[in-house]
């Protein structure tokens, strides 16, 4: 009897988590159920929106499609847009302990289920094939701005070459501009940077930074030969080993 009055209580609990759905904005921070929404103006009219479900027992997709359709008619008007969503996610969260009874316990599953897409007000103008084109041009046009973003950066901290022999620059410039000139695969230019950081440094910060990135270039390969027993020494500098 006390196992099947704890598997109803689990029963009644699961219910109770499937029922609600949360419409709190995420932008203001999410529900206590873990449940809300965001979402990003891109032109006039198209929208971006993530939706998740408040927590619960089961993957619910109904729940996060409620919290999606609610803020699509609050930016378009009651049922005025068409959708493009691009993402269900069933967002397991593990296994969480929870009271059923007097001293007894049972192990229920979590689940936050979110979609994510886009949503075309029809106030808008564009057609959805003009949509999806800008849509799937997102990628190219914010790498296109963050190569922009770093040239600008780099710039500013005196370009990539970095064999200066004024040792007055701060090392934690040498080491801005070897990263930014890591993540533009420019290896060569980047280790030279990242050398004079580690050069000036003094076991601060930068330092290690600094050591550390210059190990994940030997571990790697980039811009050198690869060679473990070097990375591992760079790692041992940057007091990770």
């Amino acid at each position: 009897m006390q196992r099947a009055s704890a598997l109803a209580i689990v029963a009644a609990t699961a219910i109770g988590l499937t029922a609600c759905s949360s419409t709190q904005n995420l932008k203001d921070g999410r529900s206590s159920m873990g449940g809300g929404f965001s979402d990003t103006e891109l032109q006039p009219g198209l929208y971006s929106i993530t939706a998740i479900g408040n927590l619960t027992p089961w993957p619910s997709f109904g729940a996060a499609k409620g919290t999606w359709s609610y803020r699509a008619d609050q930016l378009c008007g009651k049922g005025q847009y068409q959708e493009i969503i691009t993402e269900h996610d069933a967002g397991s969260k593990g296994a969480q302990i929870m009271p059923v009874g007097p001293g007894t316990f049972a192990s229920v599953q979590k689940f936050n289920t979110t979609i994510r897409g886009y949503v075309l007000c029809n106030s808008s103008g564009m057609s959805k094939e003009a949509a999806i084109q800008f849509i799937d041009s997102i990628p190219e046009r914010n790498a296109t701005e963050l190569r922009e973003q770093w040239a600008t950066e780099l710039a500013s901290l005196g370009g990539s070459d970095c064999s200066s022999p004024d040792n007055s620059i701060a090392p934690d410039n040498f080491y801005k501009r070897g990263t930014i000139l890591m993540n533009q695969s420019l290896y060569k230019e980047a280790r030279v940077c990242l050398l004079k950081a580690v050069s000036l440094g003094d076991a601060t910060g930068v330092y290690r930074d600094a050591n550390e990135a210059i190990g994940r270039m030997y571990e790697l390969g980039w811009g050198v030969t690869a060679d473990l027993p070097a990375a591992k020494e760079w790692y041992r500098k940057a007091g990770l080993l």
